[in-house]
């Protein structure tokens, strides 16, 4: 999404660059002055605009700031994620939460059945065992 500010910076950028003005621009892009103008004071539909812009300047906000002396883009960093290893490291966290919310489980039970909570606790790892099968380390 394009802000005003950031639209009003390539209009300015192409009246400088070009030497024209801004019924010029709006000629070019088959918008009127007043239009472009009403666009602004609206926060209309500036995304349509930028795009009419660029198709017929060939000028995006970018290749405008790499020309203006000290200006630096920001290079992006990808980073290459081993998404088995984003499975497994889901897992254990998976695994620990669910832990954590069956020794809670096990130890309301145990005071409200006076039981102890090694007992509950074969008890609840018992049923989750059966629910998802022998993959699921006792407690």
């Amino acid at each position: 999404m394009v802000s005003n500010q950031e639209l009003k910076e390539l209009i300015n950028s192409i009246k400088k660059k070009l030497d024209i003005n801004q019924q010029q621009i709006a000629d070019r892009i088959g918008y009127s002055r007043s239009y472009l103008s009403d666009a602004f004071k609206k926060n209309g539909d500036l995304s349509k605009l930028y795009r009419a812009i660029y198709n017929e300047f060939k000028i995006d906000l970018e290749s405008l700031k790499k020309d203006i002396p000290g200006y630096k883009t920001e290079k992006k960093r990808t980073k290459i994620i081993d998404a088995d290893n984003l499975i497994v490291h889901d897992l254990i966290i998976i695994k620990a939460i669910l832990r954590v919310i069956l020794r809670s489980m096990a130890e309301l039970q145990a005071a409200q059945q006076k039981r102890t909570v090694t007992s509950i606790l074969s008890e609840l790892t018992k049923a989750v065992r059966d629910e998802i099968g022998d993959e699921f380390d006792e407690l």
